[in-house]
């Protein structure tokens, strides 16, 4: 007799879990579930808020893992529906109000010295911190590589709009990284 609990394939978990076998899906849950409520969490501040959107989003995933076709990584299918499900939960909270002007925005940028010298929790702060559409324009093109074109279909907003929440983004970044900066020198050392 074999006892041994041998861990089960991505593949097989998926198929099962077409089945409607709860073992499965719990197993996938317990997979990508810390995972996914990162990506949550990255775009709703509220950490429990955050866990309702990641657990519709699973709800949304394994009621509909028959449209997962293996033409690419399951964990890329299974991001996409909690990014929408994000952007549906802000836009319910009426707390997705993304500006349309664009005025000098343009002209702002941020040097790849200075993003490539913050800390991945001082970064996660300063985004918390930009407003709503800022937050979500930038999380859509930095963290999950869309393009401002997509971005702008997915929110409903012009491709300038995008641009300019990216750049304002950006910027307020910058002004943080700044004041940061002036703050560590202005610290005595012993």
């Amino acid at each position: 007799m074999n006892l041994i609990n041998r861990k089960k394939s991505l593949t097989e978990l998926i198929q099962q879990a077409r089945l409607h076998e709860r073992n499965a899906q719990a197993e996938l849950f317990h997979r990508f579930g810390a995972k996914m409520l990162g990506v949550c969490r990255n775009y709703i501040k509220d950490t429990q808020h955050a866990e309702e959107v990641m657990l519709d989003g699973f709800f949304k995933a394994l009621t509909k893992i028959d449209q997962f076709k293996n033409e690419g990584a399951f964990e890329g299918w299974l991001r996409q529906i909690m990014v929408r499900e994000c952007l549906s939960w802000l836009r319910s909270k009426k707390e997705l109000l993304i500006e349309q002007d664009i005025d000098e925005l343009y002209s702002l940028a941020v040097s790849a010295e200075v993003e490539s010298t913050w800390t991945e929790q001082v970064l996660s702060e300063w985004v918390d911190a930009l407003t709503p559409g800022c937050k979500v324009v930038f999380m859509l093109f930095v963290v999950e590589g869309y393009q401002h074109h997509e971005i702008a279909q997915m929110l409903d907003i012009t491709l300038g709009a995008s641009k300019a929440q990216l750049n304002k983004a950006r910027k307020a970044l910058q002004i943080q990284y700044m004041e940061s900066k002036k703050e560590h020198y202005a610290t005595p050392r012993n």
